[in-house]
C-alpha cells in the first residue's frame, strides 16, 4: 500500500470513506478498513454518540472548505491539538511604559558597561485551549449517495464538504466573536482584552468613530487587521455626506476598504448602534484556535424518519477551541490610551 492509502487507511477519497461508513453503520456491509477509525475516536474522544475519526487526508479537504468560508479560522493562529488541552505559553504584556513583551527590560550601555544591570525575569502566562464540541448534523437525499457509487463522486464528496463546511465555518465565526468560553471558545466580545470606546453620536457610526476606532489598534496589527462590519453600517457608509470631513479618502467602498484596510460585510456584526456592529480586529495576531479532531457518523437507519423518507442522516463533530491572546490591553510605551488586537464601539455615546 503505498503512503497516500496508508494515510487515508486504504480509501481512495472522501465519498468512498463516507459510502463506508454508512454501510459500516447499518449492517450493510462491515469494512475493516474502518477499524482503526473507530478505535481512535473511542481511545481519543469523549463524544458518546460515537462516529468515525476521519483521516487527516480526508478532513483536510471538509477545513479546505471551512476555511474559504470563514472570516476567522483562515486568519487566526492555528494550532493542532494532539490530546483534549492544549497549554500555550504567552508574554505577559500589558504596560510598555517600563518593559515590553512580558517583563522583558532594555538598556543601553556605555563600552564595558554592567550588563547585568536591571536583569528581570519573563512574566509568563498560559493560554489553555481545550477541546470544545461543534456538531454539525443532517438529512441528504439518498439518491445523492446513489449516485456516487454509479460513478459520479464529486456531486456527493462536494455536497458534504460544502455545505458541512460552510454551516462550520458559520457556527465557529460566531462562537470566536461572541462565544462565551463555556462549552465554546472565549469569543473576542467577552475578553478582557478588547476595548470599546465611546461613538460620537447616538444611533449611528460616523466618520470621527472610525478615527476613535483606529487609535486604538496596536500599531503592529495595521499590515494585518481588517473591518467587520454589519449590513446596516454599510448603509449608513453609503449614504455618508460628501461633507463629512474627509470622508471619501477614509470610506471607499470601491475598494471596500476604511483606511486601507479590507471591509467584511457580515451579519456577524450587531446591527447599527448596537455594541459589535463595526469591529476593528486583527486575527492573524491576536486569536488562536485550535483543533483536535474531526468525527463522522452515517446511518439511513435513523428511527426519526431517515429510512421512510429515502434519506441519510450525516453528522460531524468538529472538536475545536480559540481564544484571544491578550487577555488585557496595552498601555503602549509613550503613555496615551491603551492599545488592543480588537476594538469596538460601545453602544452610546
Amino acid at each position: 500500500m503505498d503512503r497516500k492509502y496508508r494515510l487515508t487507511g486504504g480509501f481512495s477519497s472522501l465519498g468512498e470513506f463516507l459510502v463506508a461508513i454508512r454501510r459500516h453503520t447499518d449492517g450493510k456491509q462491515a469494512s475493516g478498513k474502518l477499524t482503526t477509525w473507530v478505535q481512535k475516536v473511542q481511545s481519543e474522544s469523549t463524544d458518546s454518540a460515537g462516529g468515525f475519526l476521519v483521516p487527516e487526508q480526508f478532513a483536510t479537504e471538509i477545513y479546505g472548505a471551512v476555511m474559504e468560508a470563514s472570516i476567522v479560522r483562515s486568519r487566526a493562529i492555528g494550532h493542532k491539538m494532539l490530546s483534549d488541552t492544549l497549554n500555550i505559553p504567552v508574554l505577559v504584556d500589558s504596560d510598555r511604559s517600563s518593559s515590553i513583551f512580558g517583563g522583558i527590560t532594555t538598556s543601553w550601555l556605555e563600552e564595558a558597561g554592567d550588563k547585568t544591570t536591571g536583569e528581570t525575569d519573563p512574566v509568563l502566562g498560559n493560554l489553555k485551549l481545550t477541546a470544545k464540541e461543534l456538531v454539525a448534523s443532517t438529512y441528504v437525499g439518498n439518491n445523492l449517495e446513489d449516485d456516487y457509487e454509479g460513478g459520479a463522486r464529486k456531486p456527493f464528496e462536494d455536497f458534504i464538504k460544502i455545505a458541512f463546511g460552510r454551516a462550520i465555518a458559520f457556527e465557529e465565526d460566531d462562537a470566536f466573536i461572541w462565544g462565551n468560553g463555556v462549552g465554546q471558545p472565549l469569543g473576542i466580545m467577552n475578553s478582557s482584552g478588547i476595548i470599546t470606546p465611546a461613538r460620537a453620536g447616538i444611533g449611528k457610526v460616523d466618520i470621527t468613530d472610525i478615527g476613535t476606532l483606529a487609535s486604538r489598534l496596536l500599531p503592529g496589527s495595521w499590515a494585518s487587521a481588517v473591518w467587520m462590519i454589519s449590513q446596516s453600517v454599510l448603509l449608513e457608509y453609503v449614504n455618508m455626506t460628501a461633507s463629512a470631513a474627509n470622508s471619501q479618502s477614509v470610506v471607499n467602498l470601491n475598494t471596500m476598504t476604511i483606511l486601507g484596510r479590507p471591509i467584511i460585510v457580515t451579519e456577524k456584526c450587531q446591527t447599527a448602534a448596537t455594541l459589535g456592529d463595526i469591529i476593528l480586529a486583527d486575527w492573524k495576531n491576536g486569536y488562536v484556535v485550535g483543533d483536535r479532531q474531526l468525527e463522522i457518523a452515517g446511518s439511513r437507519d435513523v428511527p426519526s424518519g431517515g429510512f421512510l423518507d429515502n434519506k441519510t442522516f450525516w453528522r460531524i463533530v468538529m472538536r475545536v477551541d480559540g481564544q484571544p491572546v491578550l487577555n488585557a490591553a496595552i498601555t503602549p510605551r509613550r503613555g496615551g490610551s491603551t492599545l488592543s488586537h480588537f476594538v469596538a464601539l460601545t453602544t452610546t455615546s
